[in-house]
């Protein structure tokens, strides 16, 4: 078995994040209940919403570290980081499994949640696709 050196010692014991089919199933399932549930996209939430949001990102993601050391010696006893675990850790260790969480998922340290602006690009071939080039559409003939 292959135990990651990324771990983080929560309340005695080593808390690693593997981001696995496993995980990704569960997070995208999550994340779809959740948006439901909220009415809010998950890059749209207020800064308790995301704490919580958070904290059950990586409790899927210790899930899905703690299932492969499973799968990896049948004699191992999962014991995942929950969300209500995370939520009562301090600032260092949370901050460390968030950093943990990043790496693993290669997210940025910074994400906005800005809409990116106008594509000037975007408007010119709108203009073209609504007909203004003055080409004529559907005519049935190609000129064979």
């Amino acid at each position: 078995m292959s135990i990651k050196k990324n771990t983080v010692i929560v309340y005695g014991r080593e808390v690693g994040l593997r981001y696995n089919p496993y995980a990704q199933t569960k997070i995208k399932s999550f994340t779809k209940r959740y948006e439901k549930e909220t009415g809010k996209a998950a890059n749209k939430l207020d800064e308790d919403e995301n704490l919580e949001f958070t904290a059950n990102m990586c409790a899927i993601l210790s899930e899905g570290e703690e299932n492969y050391r499973y799968f990896c010696d049948r004699s191992y006893k999962r014991q995942p980081l929950t969300a209500e675990e995370f939520l009562t850790l301090d600032d260092e260790t949370m901050s460390a499994l968030i950093d943990l969480m990043r790496a693993e998922m290669k997210l940025k340290p910074e994400i906005e949640a800005k809409e990116a602006p106008p594509d000037p690009k975007a408007k010119k071939s709108k203009k073209k696709a609504s007909g203004s080039t003055g080409a004529k559409v559907g005519t049935g003939t190609s000129g064979k």
